[in-house]
């Protein structure tokens, strides 16, 4: 099992393996006292997402399925042995097939080409998304261990756009969701 955790109040790792032979004799050897380690992992739903057409100055306009079915939200699922925090970050440039860029804001003070993006656990922008790990608030403390099918969260996502410097065009980027042991 994957979400192996401590049992009876120890930390480590107690083996015992025990055969039987083809004349019903048996043996049995343990071995005991070896450390846990946290375990963790993090999946997102494989859709792509969008902000869809957005035009400068635009704020907050919620992500949308790449098909154009309307969505605010991407699911994440967490499976881990222990407490956890999920992290997210996105790529400081973004970029079109032309080659034109818009840059991530990283200081709040919106400038000419850049752009914001946002994320929160419950529906309002709450979480300023940077270029470094960011902790989403709301999923600073998590309590494991979960299970074996995993923990599901929901991710909701916004972009602002600067009232100019952007060419127009369709900018891609990355966004990365991080786990943590908490």
């Amino acid at each position: 099992a994957k979400t192996a955790h401590e049992a009876g109040g120890t930390t480590d790792w107690d083996i015992t393996i025990k055969v039987k032979d083809s004349s019903g004799a048996t043996a049995e050897i343990g071995k005991y006292g070896y450390a846990m380690n946290w375990y963790g992992e993090i999946t997102a739903n494989a859709a792509q997402f969008s902000f869809g057409t957005v035009s400068p100055g635009i704020q907050n306009k919620p992500i949308e399925k790449v098909d154009g079915t309307p969505t605010d939200h991407i699911a994440v699922t967490v499976t881990a042995n222990g407490n956890y925090r999920i992290l997210v970050k996105a790529d400081s440039t973004w970029t079109t097939p032309e080659g034109y860029q818009a840059t991530l804001d990283i200081d709040g003070s919106l400038k000419r080409g850049e752009f914001e993006l946002y994320t929160s656990v419950n529906g309002t922008p709450t979480t300023k998304v940077v270029s470094s790990s960011t902790t989403v608030q709301g999923w600073d403390g998590l309590t494991g261990p979960t299970s074996e099918a995993g923990s599901q969260h929901t991710s909701y996502w916004w972009i602002t756009l600067a009232p100019d410097g952007l060419m127009v065009g369709t900018y891609t980027g990355t966004i990365t969701y991080v786990l943590s042991q908490a």
